[in-house]
């Protein structure tokens, strides 16, 4: 071999900017014509030109000669006139801008600063940038003063739009400064960033070489392949031509339209035309840029851009490159089958026939594969195709079959038993949701499973489908057998327990089976033996029975046990100790005692399942599981199994027993209730009344409940069936089972975040019937009957409102079906009720509706494959119209809450999250749980809503008018002169000519040919003009209607004034406009005869006024009326597509319905309808001028014409300063309304109230006035999906949230850690070779190989601690032999060896017990069983004497412990490592295998010691991760699995709420995750010092101290009074009298009484709550004074002891009679806000609350005895650590906060992951969830190993050094491939990503490494040298590092 053939490899990709000379090299023609096809072929030159590529296979490609197979395609070009700018380049080229003189291009630093240069040029390109651009702007005057620049002051910059603006300091006429801005062309700015040199470019970050700022300017586009831009081909030659296609003719055509103006000369219109081919372009790159209306066809329907195709889930990266269909799969319903193996696999005989497996035929399979192909393809087995060695393809179907098979051909042949399969159920969420097994063909057209399988796939058998991948090759197979196979998945890494074990059936059946009374005669016997596959032919001796039993008729048995045993291999040794004292006792493969229940043969760790897989290996495992289910299933198919009625039912005894129970807790809890009324309930727990007398309450009925259970429990026999599968864990649990026989319970319900009692939902009251306060267990949702004896109505109601209520709760919230909309549906506007459009487009697409069923409400999900959008906010009230992806329909809860605002506003919405509220210390809006909502909250109204769509210019009549019932001049003078052309030479027209080209040329109401020529002939054509419409029948008048009516302003003044004031009837074709002012009429009367309407004027006159009316005579015009607006004025409202007019139609539409129906005062400007669509349509044109108004309803009591029912009338009303924005926007035609509206502009008083409305960007606060709460009368309800807000807007301008949620959490996990991997030198390092940990876990252990064990050493005292590991002297003589005694007494230091090793043991204890160490420890070798095995093993029994001296087991040990090495190395760094690391095992190891231990208690000999020493290390190697194992992607797995299962375990028992979980942990892991600034729930976890906490009140005390009390909490009333007797000393309130008199006789305060307001401000405080606050009336006097200046406020107030405490406040002034005012009385009511809500009195600010709870800790006496310590500490809600750890009574070593970011300011980056990693623990573990923490350290330690905390977000991982492709595949994707071509990013492919899509194998698993053979060199043995080039070394072992 002369050569080694090393695969090829992609090292690095570079992105880069392409150049224009770059684009033109590669381009292979330059585009000049927008024709595409000429005479059907590609047109020279076009779009389609072939030298780019061919796509028709008719033609070959001219540039590479292929055709369009293997013709890849080549770009062209299209030579710009004119340079224009690239959308996604334009805010970088912007920043270059202000950072370089515009004149002279030089950079606005000081260049000689070298210190600086240098500190610019280590940094990133992209930091670069941003820090230049930083400095470069911190100036106020920018001056170019470089050694080589040009002096002069720089401009700044703007951009609007796709254009970017200079803004100049010019002189004006007065000789002062002002701003001229100045649009710079791309030309300009092309030549500014030419001028750049190479040198500044790098200080910019950018690259000479790959990306110069002046290459951000288009001055040639690039064309993308035919091939990229595929036309689909229809019948008749016809072609739909793809987007991008579209796109390139219009950017063609633009820039040939501003090439022939440029040309012309023609100055006044090249602007426009560089506009439009800016637009093109921009549109080509991305259509959905903010504030440029989107390119669309002529369907309306939006284009797809570049971007588009690029970013999301369906885009390039992620659904084609990321992802991709693959071939060899096949997908069916699965159903089980126990029969089969645990990884077999039962597929289809149609599955296997059709897919196929390629063998290489060689000398071992050769006869086997010609007998297949003789088959065929139609026998199974056979097979389809062969491929020859020359690579020619015989299709078995079509050739004979003596075919002649040789060595090397590949025979793609059936699937067959035994061939290896991949199995996966989405979505794929863990490791073992794909797992490999061994296929068995089976009938039938189902997958067949193995039951105990299910449990990993997360699957049932109720329908569910999985799919099968087929590998096809060895390597695919072997990898698929040895890595992923179902016996190497049995235990999951995620939480180092079995996922796989036996369920159910098995269960109950090994739980009977192992029974003591169960027995199997020989025929049961020998059924079950055909089960067992390790079966040798040993039976134990059958034991013989002396009287007659039915059921054993041969009188010879086995006992259950004998027979379960085996099933156990001889090597299984298992011990466990259960709750019914039967323990479990297995020895050498026998089960000695115990019954096999779900503990034992279950999943769970310890279990059977687990230890055999421990210790025995995969292979026993699979067997151990197969043989079971058969056995057991064998045996119940005769014994059986059921649970009865009878089952259920408890005796008398204890009936009464029970019902005394409940009796008793009915009694305590009135007798809480009574004491609650008294006031002599005692609060213990810091919370407030209301919270702690709910806790005992259901403390006492949940107990009772319990004991009631566990009573009815007892009372069943151990025969009975119920009991016995709840025991098994079969299924079910003891709850159930006290539900049934005893007591169902108390009934709970979530209220927002907490969880408690029924709620009243009447009146007081929970039901009507109850009565009012009633806080008893009945009245509140308190079950005492059991489901066996039957629920009351009551009881039922109540059962019913919490069984299902977390399951709805995820899906049902969302609004009613008359809640409307607008909305942008596919180019089409629309205002319409979500319900109807719903509705609508679930019935026209119901192959696509996905349904859920009843648990998920019946919801019904569609994904919109069209363009819709919707008006939409942000959290921070920005406003936009934003796409929607899915609509959903579902069942309601049972209420649905009316909702209104104080602007009139209103919707109705579900429970749940369903509004947005102001949260005022975020600053932002919050979605809210509506049962949290309540009046005052405020919730946002749209009031400036842009326009960022493309504006809609004109009205398409036919929409209106059917063309099919109207004639169109422009297709009716088309027809003409068609049927003149064809009569030219004919007398008569072809038959059904007609009826081919009427709707295809041309749309026209006759029938036939006929009656258009009759027409022609007969009727008066001559009106019949292009651009009108007319009427089909009656006479053709001379009016010009027109077929498309332009959106200006003259038409929407005419039509705002036909809805205030006009009517039309059809049959007349009257449209009448009533008005009296002259200007109007002359308005109108000129748009009548502008369209040769024929008009009349009428005038009514009678004594008290006068009326003008207009009439126009059209019938097309009024029937457009009516159906355009509505008919009759309660009925009109206002046209959708007014939304996206133009802002002068509006302009004029809002002057034509004011003039009309607008009233304005000095105050406000008012309009009224009897329409209340017309109102909120008003309403919302205004925001597009941001303009808010408010909306009512009234009804008058009384009208001129006595009318009996009059009709509500609806107002709009615009006050405050949003009045003067529209006297400022808007001109109105009526004189008298104008001056008004300038008088508004003039005036001042409107000013006193803009602090009225609160202005958040483009939204307005609105206060919730009322929330009614309604029956739904299970009408559906409605939800839609915007991903980019998640909320959307109402017709009336209010926002509702959308309440979709992404299961997304897994996948920011995965990406975030998906490259974390165990190098060879054992460390844990990302893609990058960046450490993360330095062994994984700590302990370099793989998770799935860690069991749980106990630490012994911790819960001796000190007697017996001593008596297990002190030898005593006579002991050692007498439990080893003579011999050993002997050689132990030679050597006196072996006395020294025993006592070290006792002092060490004792160390061990001590450390444990000082730093509070649980008693359980994770490690890989489990010492307690192998020394049981060894016992077992060698046959030791407890009387035996040891043949080893306590010395040379210590030695060993010892010597164990020194081997026990991750790391070998001589470097003392890394020792350490490896001594740590080993800490907890070597302990475990010395305290388990202590001398005495081993030889006193244990009886180990020689041959047994060795045998464990041994075992030992074997485990430890055994246990150690393997390098290339992908840690990061397990610890996603692990965490984000168990997430969804969190979002999706909302099921509590029956409502129960002491065993409710609910959905509360996925907010706050995605809080975590996110690393929240802005926490929800922030806490301190207040530790105490000294003896504080064994106190209950000293604890108050503290509590007092820390809990934030302001005034408001004290204040029981406050009122304003005018008190002018101060001036006397004395009062005219008279409660006051008293108290004001007696205060100044005994206080002066040197008051001059003068100056004191007579407006006096009088608070009462609430005495109880000041004597609970330990404060003083002076106290809170003092506060005020100090926070408030006391000589302007004057305090008096009543003694501690008065009866009641009164507080006066008065302003005082210097000269009263200057200063006070009437305002005085408004200042004195903002200042009492003021001080009500800011006055401090008590506590740290932001801990809102606070209270205690008490815990046990655990402590130990001096005789080292165990026992539990109570004390106190305090929970607060709110956070403030740095002044909380002030307070002298706090202990501040162990006090912590829940903020993670506080925790970083205050302790450092070490401390804050500390926190975080027990905060997520905490979350996942409240949750029931066990995670193994090497996962949780893994995630904690990517957050924080750089010093910062890195969000698991788009933020925190486009943050890190991952490669641009990986970046581009998460989010963003399109930003990210931008930043890096402008950067000139380099992506190394060491990213999985980045590997995968590149289709190369990346450098992982089993991939890590790569083995290079030299077969010459082998065969020559070694003689030949070969040189073999190195490549790059970029993995460093860890010596190297350190050193």
């Amino acid at each position: 071999m002369d050569e080694i053939n090393i695969s090829k490899r992609i090292r690095e990709i570079r992105f880069s900017i392409a150049s224009p000379e770059m684009i033109r090299t590669m381009a292979t023609t330059e585009i000049t014509t927008p024709e595409l096809y000429e005479n059907n072929c590609p047109k020279f030159s076009g779009l389609f030109d072939l030298r780019m590529g061919t796509q028709d296979h008719l033609f070959l490609c001219k540039t590479c000669k292929n055709n369009m197979r293997d013709c890849s395609g080549h770009f062209g070009c299209i030579e710009l006139a004119r340079k224009v700018y690239f959308i996604h380049y334009l805010l970088t080229v912007k920043k270059v801008l202000q950072c370089v003189c515009y004149k002279c291009s030089s950079l606005l630093v000081d260049k000689t600063d070298t210190r600086f240069i240098k500190k610019i040029k280590k940094k990133t390109p992209n930091i670069r940038m941003k820090l230049l651009h930083k400095v470069c702007n911190s100036h106020s005057k920018k001056i170019c003063l470089n050694y080589e620049g040009c002096s002069r002051f720089q401009s700044h910059y703007l951009k609007e739009g796709t254009n970017l603006y200079v803004v100049h300091k010019i002189q004006n006429e007065e000789g002062k400064l002002e701003d001229k801005k100045t649009r710079l062309s791309a030309d300009d700015c092309y030549e500014i960033l030419r001028k750049i040199s190479d040198k500044d470019c790098e200080l910019l970050g950018f690259s000479p070489t790959f990306s110069r700022p002046e290459w951000l300017i288009c001055s040639v586009l690039p064309v993308p392949p035919p091939c990229v831009r595929p036309s689909v081909k229809h019948d008749a030659n016809l072609r739909s031509e793809d987007d991008l296609t579209y796109k390139l003719l219009d950017i063609v055509k633009a820039n040939n339209s501003l090439l022939s103006k440029i040309k012309s000369d023609d100055q006044n219109h090249i602007d426009d035309y560089v506009d439009y081919l800016q637009y093109n372009i921009t549109t080509l790159i991305d259509n959905e840029v903010k504030g440029i209306p989107p390119a669309q066809q002529r369907t309306g329907r939006l284009l797809k851009s570049i971007r588009q195709r690029l970013k999301g889930k369906e885009g390039r990266i992620r659904g084609n490159i990321m992802g991709k269909r693959v071939n060899y799969s096949a997908r069916s319903v699965i159903s089980p089958d126990p029969n089969i193996d645990i990884d077999e696999l039962g597929v289809p005989l149609k599955i296997a026939m059709n897919m196929t497996y390629p063998e290489i035929v060689n000398v071992y399979n050769k006869k086997f594969l010609i007998k297949l192909v003789e088959n065929g393809p139609d026998t199974h087995p056979g097979a389809k195709y062969i491929i020859k060695k020359n690579g020619v393809r015989l299709d078995l179907r079509y050739v004979q079959k003596n075919i002649k098979l040789e060595y090397g051909d590949i025979v793609e042949r059936h699937i067959i038993n035994g061939d290896i399969v991949l199995f996966n159920r989405q979505p794929s969420l863990h490791k073992m949701s794909m797992m490999g097994h061994r296929v068995r063909v089976m009938p039938y057209s189902t997958f067949r499973l193995n039951v105990c399988v299910t449990t990993p796939y997360n699957a049932d058998f109720d329908g569910d489908e999985m799919n099968l991948y087929l590998g096809q090759s060895i390597i695919a197979s072997t990898e698929i057998k040895e890595l992923v196979c179902v016996p190497n998945q049995i235990v999951s890494p995620q939480s180092n327990k079995p996922v796989i074990g036996c369920i159910m059936d098995t269960v109950i059946g090994a739980n009977n089976i192992t029974k003591n009374e169960t027995k199997l005669n020989f025929q049961e016997t020998m059924s079950i033996l055909s089960h067992i596959s390790n079966f040798n032919g040993d039976l134990p001796p059958f034991k013989k029975i002396s009287s007659n039993n039915k059921h054993i008729p041969d009188n010879i048995y086995l006992e259950g046990r004998e027979v379960f045993s085996l099933l156990l291999p001889n090597e299984v040794n298992y011990h466990k100790s259960m709750d019914d004292s039967d323990n479990i006792s297995i020895i050498n493969g026998k089960l000695i005692s115990g019954k096999c229940n779900k503990a034992v043969t279950g999943s769970g760790s310890g279990s059977l399942v687990h230890i055999i897989q421990n210790d025995l290996g995969k292979e026993y495992t699979k067997q151990f599981l197969t043989d079971i289910q058969g056995f057991t299933g064998t045996w119940l198919m005769k014994n059986g199994f059921g649970v009865g009625i009878g089952d259920c039912l408890p005796d008398s005894d204890t009936k009464k027993y029970i019902n005394n129970i409940i009796s008793n807790a009915k009694a305590n809890v009135k007798n809480i209730i009574n004491a609650t009324i008294t006031n002599r309930m005692k609060l213990v727990s810091g919370m407030s009344i209301r919270e702690e007398f709910e806790g005992r309450i259901l403390n006492i009925l949940n107990t009772a409940r319990d004991d009631a259970g566990g009573l009815a429990t007892k009372s069943l026999g151990e025969e009975n069936q119920l009991k016995n599968m709840v025991t098994s864990g079969s299924k079910g649990n003891f709850i159930n089972i006290s539900q049934i026989m005893a007591c169902v319970g108390q009934q709970n319900v979530s209220s927002g975040s907490k969880i408690g009692r029924i709620p009243c939902g009447f009146r007081n009251r929970t039901l009507p019937h109850y009565e009012k306060y009633d806080d008893g267990p009945e009245s509140k949702g308190f079950v005492e009957n059991s489901f066996l004896s039957g629920l009351t109505p009551s009881e039922f109601f109540f059962h019913a409102m919490s069984g299902r209520e977390g399951l709805i709760d995820t899906a049902v919230k969302s609004v009613s079906w008359d809640t409307k909309l607008i909305i942008l549906d596919n180019g089409k506007v629309k205002n319409i009720k979500i319900g109807e459009w719903i509705d609508s487009d679930l019935a026209n697409n119901k192959e696509k509706v996905i349904h859920y069923d009843e648990k998920d409400a019946n919801m019904e999900l569609l994904n919109l494959d069209k363009d819709v959008f919707i008006p939409t906010t942000t959290n921070n009230g920005n406003m936009s119209w934003e796409k929607v992806t899915k609509i959903t329909r579902h069942d309601p809860s049972e209420y649905i809450y009316k909702v209104s605002t104080r602007s009139g506003r209103d919707v109705k919405v579900v429970e749940s999250k369903s509004l947005l509220i102001w949260d005022k210390e975020l600053k932002r809006y919050e979605e809210k749980d509506m049962k949290d909502i309540k009046i005052g909250d405020k919730v946002p109204v749209s009031i400036n809503l842009k326009n960022n769509l493309n504006e809609i210019k004109f009205i398409n009549m036919k929409e209106y008018l059917p063309k099919e019932e109207y004639i169109y001049g422009t297709d009716f003078n088309k027809a003409k002169n068609i049927v003149e052309k064809i009569l030219e030479n004919r007398k008569k027209m072809p038959a059904l000519w007609w009826n081919k080209n009427n709707g295809k040329e041309f749309i026209l109401p006759y029938k036939n040919s006929q009656n258009f020529l009759r027409t022609l002939k007969r009727s008066n054509i001559k009106n019949i003009k292009d651009g009108n419409i007319y009427c089909y029948q009656g006479k053709r008048t001379i009016s010009l209607i027109e077929d498309k009516m332009e959106l200006n302003e003259e038409n929407g003044f005419f039509i705002g004034l036909y809805i205030a004031e006009g009517c039309s009837h059809i049959k007349s074709g009257k449209v009448c406009l009533a008005n009296n002012d002259d200007k109007i009429l002359e308005k109108v009367r000129k748009w009548f005869d502008k369209r040769n309407i024929i008009n009349k004027t009428y005038i009514k006159k009678n004594s008290k006024s006068l009326s003008t009316t207009i009439q126009g005579y059209s019938t097309i015009l009024s029937k457009f009326l009516n159906k355009f607006m509505g008919k009759m004025s309660r009925n009109k409202f206002i046209p959708a597509e007014f939304q996206l007019a133009p802002d002068n139609f509006i302009k004029g539409f809002i002057d034509g319905y004011f003039s009309g129906d607008g009233t304005i005062s000095k105050n406000s400007i008012e309009c009224s309808s009897a329409s209340k669509d017309v109102i909120e349509g008003v309403s919302m044109l205004l925001t597009r001028f941001g303009i808010y108004s408010k909306m009512s309803v009234s009804i008058l009591k009384r009208n001129n014409f006595n009318t009996e029912n009059i009709c509500q009338v609806n107002r709009l009303a615009i006050r405050s300063l949003f009045a003067k924005k529209f006297a400022n926007t808007f001109k109105l035609t009526i004189d008298y309304k104008n001056e008004r509206l300038i008088k508004i502009l003039e005036s001042k008083t409107l000013l006193k109230y803009e602090n009225t409305y609160k202005v958040i960007n483009d939204t307005i606060l609105d206060e919730i006035i009322s929330i009614e709460k309604i029956l739904s009368n299970n009408q559906k309800v409605y939800d839609l999906t915007i991903p980019t807000t998640k909320n959307f807007g109402l017709y009336n301008g209010l926002q509702v949230y959308d309440t979709s949620e992404t299961g997304y959490i897994q996948r920011r996990l995965m990406k975030a850690m998906e490259d974390i991997k165990v190098h060879y030198d054992m460390t844990v390092r990302n893609e990058r070779d960046q450490i993360i940990q330095f062994i994984y876990g700590g302990d370099g252990f793989d998770a799935t190989r860690i069991e749980r064990q106990r630490i012994e050493i911790l819960k001796y005292d000190n007697r017996r601690f001593i008596q297990n590991y002190k030898w005593k002297k006579k002991e050692i003589k007498e439990n080893i032999d003579k011999k050993s005694f002997n050689q132990y007494k030679k050597d006196k230091s072996n006395e020294l060896i025993i006592e070290k090793e006792f002092n060490k043991i004792k160390n061990y204890r001590d450390y444990l017990r000082k730093i509070s160490h649980e008693d359980i420890s994770y490690s890989p070798v489990n010492i307690y069983r192998m020394v049981k095995q060894a016992k077992n093993k060698f046959n030791i029994n407890d009387q035996d004497i040891s043949n080893i001296s306590p010395v040379y087991v210590i030695q060993k040990v010892e010597e164990l412990c020194t081997k026990l090495k991750v790391f070998n190395s001589s470097n003392h760094i890394i020792q350490e490592i490896d001594k740590n690391s080993m800490k907890n095992l070597k302990m475990l190891i010395r305290t388990k295998l202590a001398s005495k231990i081993v030889i006193f208690q244990n009886k180990l000999n020689l041959e047994a010691f060795t045998w464990t020493i041994s075992k030992i290390y074997e485990q430890f190697e055994k246990a150690l991760v393997h390098p290339g194992e992908m840690v990061g992607s397990i610890t996603a797995q692990s965490i984000g699995e168990p997430a969804t299962q969190m979002t999706l375990n909302t099921f509590h028992f029956s409502g129960v709420g002491s065993k409710s979980q609910i959905t509360r942990g996925v907010p706050r892991l995605r809080e975590l995750i996110n690393v929240s600034k802005n926490p929800k729930t922030p806490s301190v976890t207040v530790y105490l010092n000294t003896d504080i906490p064994l106190s209950k009140e000293k604890t108050k005390n503290v509590i007092n101290e820390l809990q934030y009390t302001n005034l408001r909490y004290f204040v029981q009333e406050t009122t304003i009074y005018y008190d002018s007797n101060i001036y006397k000393k004395s009062s005219s309130i008279q409660e006051d009298k008293l108290f004001v008199e007696e205060y100044y006789s005994i206080f002066d305060d040197g008051v001059i009484f003068e100056n004191l307001s007579p407006w006096v401000l009088r608070i009462v405080i609430d005495h109880q709550y000041l004597l609970d606050k330990q404060l003083t009336m002076f106290d809170i006097y003092e506060h005020i004074i100090i926070k408030y200046e006391s000589k302007k406020i004057q305090v008096i107030f009543t003694d501690d002891c008065a009866e009641t405490l009164i507080i006066h406040i008065r302003f005082t002034y210097q000269n009263i009679s200057n200063e006070i005012t009437d305002l005085d009385q408004k200042k004195l009511k903002d200042f009492e806000q003021i001080l009500i809500n800011d006055c401090a009195i008590k506590g740290i600010k932001k801990i809102k609350k606070a209270f205690m709870r008490e815990i046990k800790k655990k402590n130990y006496k001096k005789n080292g005895e165990s026992y539990s310590k109570k004390e106190w500490i305090i929970e607060t809600n709110g956070t403030n650590l740095r002044q909380c750890l002030c307070n002298k009574n706090v202990d501040s070593t162990r006090t912590i906060s829940n903020d993670i970011h506080e925790i970083r300011e205050i302790f450092g980056i070490e401390s804050s992951r500390a926190i975080l990693f027990k905060e997520i623990k905490n979350v996942i573990g409240d949750s029931g969830i066990y995670i193994n923490s090497r996962h949780l350290d893994i995630l904690v330690d990517v957050m924080t190993n750089k010093g910062y905390i890195m969000s698991i977000d788009r933020h925190g991982i486009n943050r890190s050094d991952t490669g641009p492709l990986a970046r581009s595949s998460f989010e963003e994707t399109t930003d990210q491939l931008v930043k890096a071509g402008i950067y000139s990013q380099i992506d190394n492919m060491v990213s999985v990503t980045a590997n995968i899509m590149t289709g190369q194998k990346a450098k992982f698993g089993t991939n890590m490494a790569s083995l290079i053979q030299d077969i010459d060199l082998m065969r020559n043995n070694g003689k030949k040298q070969v040189d073999v080039k190195q490549s790059k070394k970029t993995i460093f072992s860890l010596k190297e590092i350190l050193t």
